[in-house]
């Protein structure tokens, strides 16, 4: 079962393992009496961590985020009962027969899918599947994610879910969203539980992939119900919280200008690596979303005018960096800024931006910085040597500046 500590969403560089280190750090050299902006709140971890000592103000550029952090940060008591009575209802039951009914063919040449099946059956339900894709449905999961993503029978009873949701208001309805988005990335059965690329049922010379039909053919059985439920438990302590928390959904230069006044330090931990989060959570986005987006690339499935990060651009991420920092600095506003250090690593060609350059923008700007490496439950502060090394081990960085 999930509870009130677990991960909200599987996520790239999610800080939940170390967010109680990060937390001491800023504490150490910020206190507890202010506010903290979290500028690029992702999937809430580092917020919820803060909320348990002072205010916090959780912003995002992407819906989901907003989603996640509102029901995180900003709680109602007896939200989640409300949330499950939903599901109970003879309303819900009928949507999903009703969605079950509508896509009964799918669903069965899917049920027919094993490690033992011919390669005709597997040809037949993707047939079936692209037949509903092309239909023009107003159901997204369903039409868009089903046999992707997720089973058919699964995206049925997500889409349900998602209906259901429409009827719902306040806390309550975000309590339900963020616990539907994080049953979805319980339960899809892609590589890392990630959306950047659906299930590939065929290889290049046209063989069914059976390792692919062997992995569903175990992640299908997932019930969707019962992880729903459970993930209804990771929101469940939201109102023990200050009620002056703010989530936002902006830019963060917007941002900063909005609540800059207002706050004692923002923390940052903005994308470093060279893919976009949006085409990783596509799915959620659309999912907080409840729309149904235009999709022009059939095989990334991925919605058309998705968010684009300046920072995982390498041409433009040293500049938006210098005005990330700027506009801070500008208005006083200490920093702890978030890296995931790969100096050592298979994965530094990902890396837009390297360490050494941030430290350097920093202190463009800032008069004291100063590098903390956070690892193995502990931290310590970097001295000059051990910055310049090429053999520093792979961990946490986070950069004060002030």
């Amino acid at each position: 079962m999930a509870d009130s500590t677990a991960p909200t969403v599987y996520y790239l560089g999610n800080k939940a393992k170390s967010a109680e280190l990060i937390d001491h750090v800023c504490t150490s050299h910020f206190g507890t009496s202010g506010v903290v902006l979290d500028l690029f709140a992702g999937s809430g971890s580092i917020s919820r961590q803060f909320a348990q000592s002072r205010r916090v103000i959780a912003n995002d550029i992407q819906t989901y985020s907003h989603v996640l952090c509102t029901a995180l940060l900003m709680g109602e008591q007896h939200t989640g009962e409300r949330a499950l009575e939903v599901v109970t209802t003879k309303r819900f039951r009928d949507t999903c027969d009703f969605l079950k009914t509508q896509f009964s063919r799918a669903i069965t040449a899917e049920r027919n899918i094993s490690p033992d099946s011919d390669p005709s059956e597997v040809q037949q339900m993707l047939r079936e599947i692209e037949y509903i894709s092309k239909e023009g449905n107003r159901y997204a999961i369903v039409s868009l994610f089903g046999g992707r993503y997720f089973s058919m029978e699964q995206a049925c009873e997500l889409q349900s879910m998602l209906e259901a949701s429409r009827n719902l208001t306040g806390q309550t309805k975000f309590h339900f969203l963020a616990a539907l988005i994080s049953t979805a990335s319980r339960i899809t059965y892609t590589v890392g539980n990630q959306f950047a690329q659906p299930i590939k049922w065929i290889n290049t010379d046209g063989s069914v992939r059976w390792s692919t039909v062997k992995k569903f053919s175990n992640k299908r059985s997932a019930n969707v119900i019962k992880t729903f439920i459970d993930c209804l438990s990771i929101y469940s302590t939201n109102y023990l919280f200050s009620q002056d928390n703010t989530v936002s959904n902006m830019t963060d230069l917007e941002a900063i200008s909005k609540f800059g006044s207002e706050v004692s330090f923002i923390y940052m931990d903005p994308p470093y690596g060279r893919e976009h989060y949006s085409r990783y959570y596509h799915v959620l986005e659309t999912i907080a979303l409840g729309d149904f987006p235009k999709i022009d690339n059939k095989n990334t499935m991925i919605r058309n005018g998705r968010y684009q990060s300046l920072y995982s651009i390498r041409s433009l991420a040293r500049k938006a960096f210098e005005a990330l920092l700027s506009n801070a600095s500008r208005q006083n506003i200490p920093i702890a800024l978030s890296y995931a250090d790969d100096s050592n690593g298979d994965k530094v060609a990902n890396r837009v931006m390297n360490l050494a350059s941030l430290i350097e923008i920093s202190r463009m700007y800032y008069n004291n910085v100063s590098v903390i490496n956070i690892h193995d439950r502990k931290y310590s502060q970097f001295n000059s040597g051990e910055l310049s090394s090429p053999k520093r081990d792979n961990s946490e960085v986070l950069i004060v500046a002030r």
